[in-house]
């Protein structure tokens, strides 16, 4: 499986940018950007937003299997429904939830 660290870093080196450039670009230092790569380190959501913009795929792609279904429900939780205001423990705390009632009831 693709790691958080490896889709980043494979979009990076596809649009031709080093770890200096995602780093001014997200006002941030080249070394939290390595240690994103390296999955040694959570991104911000809003760093999270600035990059999917950046390289135009979708939050969900960037952290999670395309086929993971807690990515389809928190990209339709967040389209639908709004839970934007949500902190993400609270996030991720509600689609597991939700995945757990679907693992019950399928």
């Amino acid at each position: 499986m693709i790691t958080f660290g490896d889709k980043i870093k494979q979009l990076r080196k596809a649009h031709g940018l080093d770890q200096n450039a995602i780093a001014d670009y997200l006002g941030t230092t080249r070394q939290s950007v390595s240690m994103w790569e390296r999955n040694q380190n959570k991104m911000t959501n809003e760093n999270l937003e600035k990059l999917a913009k950046l390289f135009n795929v979708e939050i969900s792609y960037l952290k999670y299997d395309e086929q993971n279904l807690g990515a389809l429900l928190e990209y339709r939780l967040l389209k639908e429904f709004g839970i934007k205001n949500l902190t993400e423990e609270e996030k991720e705390e509600l689609v597991n939830k939700i995945v757990q009632i679907y693992s019950i009831i399928k």
